[in-house]
Parts: C-alpha cells; structure tokens; sequence
C-alpha cells in the first residue's frame, strides 16, 4: 500500500516513514535541513530531478518543494499559490528519475490540513509515465504529488478544477478492544469513523463484547468530532466508566451506532477479523452502510 501523500509533506515524517534519508546507513548521516534546494544540491545529483506535469494546454516542469533524496534533505514550505493546470480530464506526470511510484492527495483548494481530502495512486503507462484521473466530487484542489524512488521521496503541488466527479472512498469503520498484549481489564477500547458524508449533529455507540467463555459486557460513548478532516469521529476518547471483565477469546463485537435519527449496524470477531498489520483494528460494516459523499 503507498504511503501517505499527506504525511510526506515534511521532511522530518519523510526521514521518519522512509527506510534512510540516504541510500547507506553505515555512511555519514544525512546533511542538515535547508529551506530550499541548493545550486550545490542539484549539481552532485543529490536534489531530485523536476516532475513534469502535462494537462491540456499545460506542460511545465515542477521542482520539488520538499523532498529526502540520496543524503539530503529539505523540508521547504507548501506554495501559497500553486500552480494552476485548469479543468482537464486527467493530468500526465513524466519522471526523468526511476520513479517506483507515485501518489497525489487531493485537498479542497483554500481548506487547511483538515479540509476534505482523497487519496489515489497513480496509473504507470507502458511509455513510463502516470496518469492521474480527477477523484472525489468534481471542484478545486491542491494536489500533493509525490514520487517514490529508490533514492527516496519528493513533492510538488499544483491546482486542479476536476470537471467531473471521480472516485469517492467509502467510509471506513475500524474498531479496536480486544489485543493480544494485555487482557480486557486493560484495554482502551477505541472507534474511529473516517469519510462521512458529514458531520453529524449527534452520535453514540453501544458495543456489546460476548467472548468464548460466555462473559458478555456493554459499552457506550458519545462521539468525539475530530474535525479533521472533515467527516471524522472518534468514540471512547475519554475512559470508560468501568473497566471490562477478563474474558477467553475469540470475542464476538455487536455493534450499535446512532448517527442523528439512523441506527447503524454492524458485527465483527477478533482475532478472526483483525486488520492484517493494523492489530488489533478490526474493520466494520454496518447496515444500512454509513452514509456517503455524493
């Protein structure tokens, strides 16, 4: 799965997500951070090579603003005014670099960080470039465009009016109680809801637990809206009001959730659903479906 547009915008989570700054980690570390690419940087090669970026009547190279390349780094400040590419169908994304892949955010245009936001990769083309189609409802975004290679990540951002829609993700409900490192008694259970078509005015979830050896206890929580980004609610943020009974595994979740006048919902079993690398998250789907951005 690629990683995070988004969180590749600093350098420092770009050191931290990434392998090594640099290509040996048995050599000197990388060199301190700078706020722009330097002459030096790109004569020896250690700044990336500039995306190209071909959509309609646009066709213009774009120098990465921050980036953790060969043994570099520069963590450089989001543009204030990117570069506007109009309203075409898709975008062509060239790479002079081994590029391994790429992957766009895509932020509604003048929102901060916690503005609506979808997330795709790209599509190599058998010439070598990328395509990038429009995602989410059609409107204006800043797109954060970053290129994974073997000598590390780059990004640039420009400004795209999609005229239609594109994909939209569907909400996702991932739901953690039960883990492997410690019993229930020391739990903190945590549901995070992501990709609402809004957010509500009201929310709560009753979870009832039943596990192998017939203990069955409920839990609640009222939401907590995180805000950010928009569409996004936490429950159990603050600590339940009992501590829950040890019990033998598997355990069996029914959920109920209220968001406004709808009840939602869903059922799950850990260990046998767990979120293969994301324990102990198990994913959840209700009925009816959460609601969606349409």
């Amino acid at each position: 799965m690629a990683r995070s547009a988004a969180a590749l915008v600093s350098c420092a989570v770009l050191i931290a997500g990434l392998a090594a700054c640099g290509t040996d980690t048995d050599t000197d570390p990388p060199a301190p951070v700078t706020t722009a690419p330097t002459t030096e940087a790109a004569a020896d090669g250690q700044a990336p090579p500039p995306i190209r970026v071909r959509a309609g009547d646009v066709d213009t190279e774009l120098e990465p603003w921050t980036y953790c390349w060969i043994d570099r780094c520069v963590d450089g400040e989001e543009p204030e005014d990117p570069l506007s590419i109009g309203s075409p169908d898709s975008v062509t994304v060239d790479f002079a670099g081994e590029a391994a892949e790429f992957v766009a955010n895509f932020r509604e245009a003048g929102s901060d960080e916690c503005g609506r936001n979808y997330e795709t990769d790209l599509q190599e083309n058998p010439d070598g470039t990328f395509t990038l189609e429009p995602v989410g409802l059609a409107g204006e975004y800043d797109v954060l465009l970053v290129v994974r290679a073997p000598e590390g990540d780059a990004a640039v951002m420009f400004r795209w009016d999609t005229p239609e829609d594109g994909a939209v993700p569907e909400p996702q409900a991932a739901l953690a109680i039960a883990s492997e490192f410690a019993p229930l008694s020391m739990s903190f259970p945590d549901l995070t809801l992501t990709d609402l078509r809004a957010d509500p005015q009201r929310a709560s979830v009753a979870i009832t637990i039943t596990s192998a050896d017939g203990v069955t206890q409920t839990i609640e929580s009222e939401a907590t809206p995180t805000a950010c980004p928009e569409g996004s609610l936490r429950f159990f943020t603050e600590e339940t009001a009992r501590s829950l009974e040890d019990g033998q595994p598997p355990h069996r979740y029914e959920v109920r959730l209220q968001l406004d006048d709808e009840v939602h919902e869903a059922t799950a079993e850990w260990p046998a659903d767990a979120i293969g690398g994301a324990q102990p998250y198990v994913n959840l789907e209700f009925t009816p479906p959460l609601p969606t951005v349409s």
